[in-house]
């Protein structure tokens, strides 16, 4: 699915959930729990947690009823859960979130130390050995001694099939941000190809801004082609 849908998509489903809590739920949830068990239900109210310098927000636990006027329902944990799926039912469109560790605080991608709990991944690109997500992050910038901002975006990361850890790789962020082709290297730096090809003319980081996912693409081809 392309990412302005996908974006689009997001946002309608947020829009959803904020109306959800004064009428029924139009939102309906599958999970696939670590037992294999399936759950099906209704979107209740969802919970979610930030971590990390950036801020980076994900949902930890979501509430399913079992039916959509229901305002009363079981809470199920991320650490719970294997994969979420979303449906909007007016729109027919879903969302899908595989549930994983962050990388733990104060630790490098390339040790993929697990951060304590889990959360729920929102899935915007599939590869064939490579899944990537978006989150969102709200980060303060500091403009001058008793001036700042939040800075609000869509924070982009990835796993690799087998991972239990999403890896945040890019947080996009306005100004000119030095040493990004270094900190992107430290992203992937279990990759020596990877390395290699940032460092390279062959990377463009101008197309990379505009479309994060290239990365993931360049990975999944290496790690597909056996090389």
């Amino acid at each position: 699915m392309r990412k302005s849908l996908l974006l689009s998509l997001l946002l309608s489903l947020l829009c959803a959930l904020s109306v959800s809590a004064k009428k029924s739920s139009n939102i309906k949830c599958e999970l696939i729990l670590n037992d294999g068990k399936k759950v099906e239900g209704w979107l209740v109210k969802e919970k979610s947690s930030s971590y990390g310098p950036y801020m980076v927000k994900n949902a930890t636990d979501v509430v399913v009823a079992s039916s959509a006027e229901s305002k009363d329902g079981t809470n199920y944990n991320a650490d719970d859960v294997k994969e979420m799926k979303l449906t909007d039912e007016t729109s027919g469109e879903s969302l899908v979130y595989k549930s994983l560790h962050a990388v733990k605080s104060f630790t490098m991608p390339k040790s993929m130390s697990p951060s304590p709990k889990r959360y729920f991944w929102l899935v915007m690109y599939e590869g064939k050995k490579v899944t990537g997500y978006i989150s969102m992050a709200s980060t303060r910038v500091i403009t001058g001694v008793r001036s700042s901002f939040t800075e609000r975006s869509l924070p982009f990361s990835y796993s690799v099939d087998g991972d239990n850890i999403a890896v945040t790789y890019h947080v996009p962020m306005g100004g000119t941000v030095i040493g990004k082709q270094a900190d992107l290297k430290r992203m992937f730096e279990r990759f020596p190809q990877m390395e290699e090809y940032i460092d390279s003319k062959e990377f463009d980081l101008k197309a990379f801004k505009k479309n994060p996912f290239i990365l993931l693409e360049k990975l999944d081809q290496i790690l597909t082609s056996g090389k």
